[in-house]
């Protein structure tokens, strides 16, 4: 159900012009793409993610899929921890660098008390490209 929503609105989106996406595009999108990759359909978002055709949206919304990404590369132990870190590490490369670190900063905001250190190891290079930015 959720990658079939979180299809369906790249695709609704790839005929949008650039930032013209409505809240519930938004909404969509974040949801899906989090519900997809919370329940191990990380190869098929990272086939959408990857596609050409929906850069745009991947640059405007990627910075949203930065959560459930975060936590299957702290956990080290995922199945789909290969097309995780490859979706991770497009969004690093494709995301406008403030909405990307604003999402970095956010997560680490939200972070488990416990994890902090972990999760600011593993941010601290994307957070320090992304501040040369801005």
């Amino acid at each position: 159900m959720a990658l079939e929503q979180f299809s369906d609105v790249v695709q609704r989106c790839e005929a949008l012009p650039n930032d013209s996406y409505t809240s519930d595009d938004h909404n969509v999108f974040t949801i899906a793409g989090r519900t997809c990759i919370e329940e191990g359909n990380s190869p098929q978002v990272l086939s959408i993610v990857l596609d050409e055709k929906n850069q745009n949206i991947v640059r405007s919304m990627g910075w949203n899929l930065l959560p459930p990404l975060i936590q299957v590369l702290l956990k080290k132990e995922d199945k789909n921890l290969p097309q995780c870190l490859s979706i991770f590490n497009h969004l690093l490369e494709t995301c406008r660098p403030k909405e990307l670190l604003i999402g970095l900063l956010e997560q680490l905001e939200h972070d488990d008390p416990d994890r902090i250190a972990e999760s600011l190891h593993l941010l601290l290079n994307p957070l320090q490209k992304g501040s040369q930015y801005l």
